[in-house]
């Protein structure tokens, strides 16, 4: 279950008020609760399988697994605030719809799906969270390093075409040169600045 926060190891404010031109940089989700009129402050979540668990104030949590640009205008009407992954919050929903919105939370690093245009007319906080995917894009890196070593792709290609071992001798030693070493007798080097190279160095 994840909360409207980011990883407690990271030295990042809660939903990392980021983004340039945004009224509220820095606000508390606390504090805008009582920025907004209505009570309890109804959240919904148009998109995404992540369980997002609710604020600490009184409010109402809607979640969709999935939203069609069709459904959004009526799905937000009411909200006030807008939790999204990855479905588009283009112009002309927003500017025609919801009008008690105050923010708009993007659960992830990314926000391009949501009309900067539209946030900023309407003065809309818009908030991200830059450390969502910290230990999968590490976890990735070093997946990708095994898989160059050991060459994992080419022979898992081989082993598809099936009769190709047979009838090339291909082995293991054709194809790595020389036998690769194993992560006890080689030292791998990470060089670099940031949050990615700290949890790789972990």
């Amino acid at each position: 279950m994840s909360k409207l926060s980011t990883p407690d190891h990271l030295s990042t404010k809660p939903l990392s008020f980021v983004l340039e031109n945004t009224p509220a940089q820095g606000l508390s989700l606390a504090i805008l609760a009582t920025m907004i009129e209505s009570k309890p402050v109804h959240i919904v979540q148009i998109d995404g399988s992540l369980n997002v668990q609710g604020p600490d104030f009184p409010h109402t949590l809607t979640r969709y697994r999935s939203t069609k640009i069709s459904e959004l205008a009526e799905r937000i009407q009411d909200a006030d605030i807008v939790l999204v992954t990855v479905a588009p919050l283009p112009y002309d929903v927003l500017m025609n719809s919801g009008p008690k919105i105050k923010l708009i939370a993007s659960l992830g690093v990314g926000y391009d799906n949501v009309s900067m245009q539209a946030v900023k007319e309407r003065g809309l906080t818009l908030v991200n969270v830059p450390a969502q995917n910290t230990d999968s894009v590490v976890e990735h890196a070093f997946a990708l390093y095994s898989a160059i070593k050991r060459n994992v792709v080419p022979l898992h290609s081989y082993t598809l075409e099936g009769k190709k071992w047979e009838l090339s001798n291909v082995s293991c030693i054709t194809e790595y040169s020389r036998i690769p070493k194993t992560n006890k007798e080689e030292t791998l080097g990470v060089i670099g600045y940031g949050s990615l190279v700290s949890l790789s160095q972990a």
